[in-house]
């Protein structure tokens, strides 16, 4: 996806029944059930409804008063396979949706003598759609941000700057973190250590696609059994005021001290998922 642009709008024909199966979380998402009418599911369907969730768009169709119909239509049967898709964040400027039928299209228009007694109409209908656009959608050129970020003058960091011992140590030992951390997360990547369904310590993993997961699981599980684990013991705990005392003993101590013991003191922490906050946990 292009990130730069102002907004990403899919339609066509993907050929995917997704049925009654829903591409959002109820719990999480701000977005208008669907009154869907066709109970048809296929494997495209599956994976469409895989694509939409990661990517974190939702179809129109069923989300609106006149929205609700068939898109092809056949001596086959009807089905809904036709979409007009939307991330999430643009589904409020979505003005008016609705489906017409080849056939209600003729009626309204009065084609029938322009159709010969050898033609057919197509399966297809049409789909017709306003959205409410108030950002622009011109290209302009734009300076480089990066000429334009403030850098630090070199030329008037001391001399004596690495004379100290305490902060030459910090400073190596800062530098000596963010390699092996770096060095860890490639090797994390290169050596397939963690499972394919696992999202936590790898680069673009997200939990939301592990809770839209249960959430399939527990909509469409006949029979469902949850174990709760309590995963607290698993996580290394510091002894926060055995830390600062440890600061003191290097001889750390003034507004430094103070900075570091400020961060930990009425500390809370949650989650955010679309926007939206969970219950604050002291951390």
């Amino acid at each position: 996806m292009n990130c730069d642009s102002d907004g990403i709008f899919l339609l066509g024909d993907f050929n995917s029944l997704i049925g009654l199966m829903s591409e959002i979380l109820f719990e999480a998402d701000e977005i208008t059930k669907r009154n869907q009418i066709d109970n048809c599911v296929n494997q495209h369907g599956h994976d469409f409804l895989e694509f939409l969730n990661e990517s974190k768009f939702c179809v129109l169709n069923s989300r609106f008063a006149d929205g609700a119909n068939y898109t092809s239509i056949s001596k086959k049967g009807k089905v809904v396979v036709d979409f007009i898709c939307v991330p999430h964040n643009l589904f409020t400027d979505v003005e008016y949706f609705r489906v017409l039928t080849v056939q209600s299209i003729v009626d309204d228009f009065k084609l029938d003598d322009l159709i010969g007694s050898k033609s057919k109409l197509p399966d297809h209908s049409a789909i017709v759609s306003e959205f409410n656009i108030t950002r622009h959608c011109l290209a302009t050129q734009t300076k480089d941000p990066r000429s334009s970020c403030s850098r630090f003058k070199l030329n008037q960091i001391p001399l004596d700057f690495m004379t100290s011992d305490i902060k030459r140590t910090v400073l190596l030992n800062l530098i000596k973190q963010i390699e092996s951390c770096r060095e860890a997360q490639d090797n994390v990547e290169n050596q397939e250590i963690l499972a394919d369904k696992q999202n936590g310590f790898r680069k673009n993993g997200s939990c939301e696609d592990h809770i839209y997961t249960l959430n399939s699981i527990v909509r469409n599980s006949k029979s469902l059994f949850v174990a709760f684990i309590d995963l607290r013991n698993c996580f290394v705990f510091i002894d926060r005021d055995m830390m600062l005392y440890k600061l003191l003993i290097h001889n750390i101590d003034g507004k430094l001290n103070n900075s570091v013991k400020s961060i930990y003191q009425n500390s809370e922490s949650c989650v955010r998922l679309n926007g939206k906050l969970t219950s604050w946990l002291d951390c």
